[in-house]
Order: structure tokens, then C-alpha cells, then sequence
């Protein structure tokens, strides 16, 4: 009887062990997982603006045909409207936005600790003069009211800066935005930022970053942007080619057109 109840005992103190060493390296497990798992759930995308221009080396492109599909009119609600799919279109060229870029990022705060947005840190590639062969306008309405911080990418080290614009009305600041502000993001909370690009000078391709700190974190953590944009100043000569989309042509008409031959 007492080896019996020796061995229950013995049986039982082990269960217990392992039960405990499984809740602990468990726990270790997902403690592990926590810090490895990024901060931050970001979704980038590039900005296209209903009024949108670009900028090419040379006319090759115009060998090409736009499909039909491309500029049609209507489209299904999960299409993209025309004046992206055109965009789009015309990317295959590797063409460069005239004098701005933009991307909008949509950040959320993945962790159960508060974190603060401390700048914005761009990396630039000059690529000398601005292109003046050919340029390819969308023509469109009035913009909407927004936002957004800008960078000028003229600058030696481009800094952000607040920008609200719309209405044909636009105010940019002086002061450095990280300056007088930060952007606070609770645990699960989503912001949106939009990032532009500007060179009234030059032609470059760059990209963004952000640095974000937490009271919880020793060091900042710099997270990526992933997108490569492409921007080239207005050249002080005229464009070879000054060319346009004549969407309100209609399905039929809508075509590349020479800007003067729209006055």
C-alpha cells in the first residue's frame, strides 16, 4: 500500500511538472512570437490624382496601342477608374510623375503599447536634368480638400512639412511638421498619412520611411515604405511632345491629343 501510494505520488508530482514546463515554454513561445512581430500592419499604395502628368525619355510608347479595356468608361465598382487603369497603362514605360509624387500609407499600432510617428526619413537618388521629350496629361476637375505632409526633394536632406491643399488654394509650412507635432497611435488604432514628393528642379527616384519610438522600446524602430517613386521637374525647354488624353472624346474619340490642338 505505501509503494502504491509512493508511485501515485511520484506520478502525480511528475504530471505536474510537465504540466508546468509546457505552460512555460509555451508562454516563452509566444512571448517570442510578441517581439518578433512587427509594431506596425502598414498598407502603401501610390497616390494617383484625377489630374495626373508624366513625364517619358522618348515617344516609343506611341507605337503602342491603349486596349480598350484600359480607357473605357464604365467600369464595375472593384475596377479601377479610368484615369488609373490609364496610369497604369502608361507605367509600363517607366515614365516620372511631373513635379509630384504621393503615397498614402495606412499604419496601425499591432502591439498592446502605445507608440509615437518621431519623422519621416527619405532616401533620394538624383538622376540628373528633368525629361523633356514627351509629357502625357490626364485633364480632370478641382481637387479635394486634404491634408498631407510634403517633401521637398530638391533640398540636400528633404524634411516634411505640413501641406493642406484644394480648391486651387494651397498652403504649405515652414516649419519642419515633426516639429510641433507627433502622431500618437493607441494599441489598434489606424492612421492614415499621406507622403508627397516635390522637385521643381530636378528628376529623382525616392523613397520614405518612418521612425517610431515607444516609452516600452529602447531604440526607435525605422519601418520602410516599400514604394520607389519617380519624379522629374517641368524642363526649362518645351516638351518635344505636349500631349493629353482625351477622355471627353468619349469611349470612341477619347485618344492622345497634342495640348495645342485642345485651345
Amino acid at each position: 500500500m505505501k509503494f502504491d501510494s509512493f508511485a501515485s505520488d511520484t506520478a502525480a508530482s511528475i504530471a505536474a511538472s510537465l504540466a508546468v514546463a509546457t505552460f512555460l515554454a509555451l508562454w516563452a513561445i509566444q512571448r517570442r512570437r510578441r517581439s518578433l512581430r512587427s509594431p506596425v500592419a502598414l498598407s502603401v499604395r501610390q497616390q494617383i490624382s484625377k489630374t495626373w502628368r508624366l513625364t517619358v525619355a522618348d515617344t516609343e510608347f506611341l507605337q503602342h496601342q491603349v486596349p480598350p479595356q484600359v480607357t473605357a468608361i464604365s467600369r464595375t465598382p472593384d475596377d479601377e477608374p479610368p484615369y488609373v487603369a490609364l496610369y497604369r497603362w502608361f507605367a509600363r514605360f517607366t515614365p516620372y510623375d511631373v513635379e509630384r509624387s504621393a503615397i498614402t500609407v495606412d499604419i496601425e499600432n499591432t502591439t498592446d503599447a502605445a507608440f509615437q510617428i518621431r519623422s519621416i526619413e527619405i532616401e533620394k537618388i538624383s538622376e540628373g536634368r528633368p525629361l523633356d521629350a514627351v509629357s502625357i496629361g490626364y485633364p480632370g476637375g478641382g481637387a479635394s480638400r486634404v491634408t498631407a505632409v510634403l517633401v521637398n526633394l530638391d533640398e540636400s536632406d528633404p524634411i516634411a512639412r505640413e501641406i493642406t491643399y484644394g480648391d486651387g488654394v494651397e498652403t504649405i509650412a515652414i516649419r519642419p511638421y515633426f516639429e510641433d507635432h507627433v502622431i500618437d497611435l493607441k494599441p489598434g488604432e489606424i492612421h492614415l498619412l499621406k507622403i508627397v514628393g516635390e522637385t521643381l528642379l530636378g528628376r529623382y527616384r525616392w523613397s520614405a520611411s518612418l521612425r517610431i519610438s515607444s516609452p516600452s522600446w529602447k531604440n526607435d524602430k525605422v519601418l520602410p515604405l516599400g514604394e520607389i517613386l519617380r519624379t522629374s521637374a517641368i524642363p526649362e525647354v518645351p516638351y518635344g511632345r505636349d500631349l493629353a488624353w482625351s477622355w471627353f472624346d468619349g469611349p470612341e474619340g477619347a485618344r492622345l491629343r497634342d495640348i495645342s490642338d485642345l485651345s
